[in-house]
């Protein structure tokens, strides 16, 4: 996460009454409390899944990485920390898919 991020999820944690951001376990906090308006699954592995989201804060829209817990333990009995150098801000884009479904008939 770069500081530019940093300064804007600290005006926003103050702005809404939570305090400057001091350390990672916050930032996961903040970030995991916003609606996740996009979600891709990654590695999987018996006990836990990666997971890539998107939340929107404001008119931004920002990637972390965190996890999905399969099992019984949490992130971080396995060692899964949350990890404040995958948050990157991204920008929506429209992207065109192609599928091809089967002609009425020939099902």
């Amino acid at each position: 996460m770069n500081q530019e991020i940093k300064d804007f999820l600290n005006t926003y944690s103050v702005e809404n009454g939570w305090g400057i951001i001091e350390d990672g376990k916050f930032i996961s906090h903040l970030l995991k409390e916003e609606k996740v308006i996009s979600e891709e699954y990654g590695y999987k592995s018996r006990w836990y899944t990666e997971v890539s989201k998107v939340v929107k804060i404001k008119d931004r829209y920002f990637l972390f990485g965190d996890y999905h817990i399969t099992g019984d333990g949490s992130a971080s009995d396995m060692g899964l920390e949350f990890d404040d150098a995958t948050i990157v801000e991204v920008a929506p884009v429209e992207v065109k898919v192609t599928k091809y479904l089967p002609i009425k008939g020939e099902e």
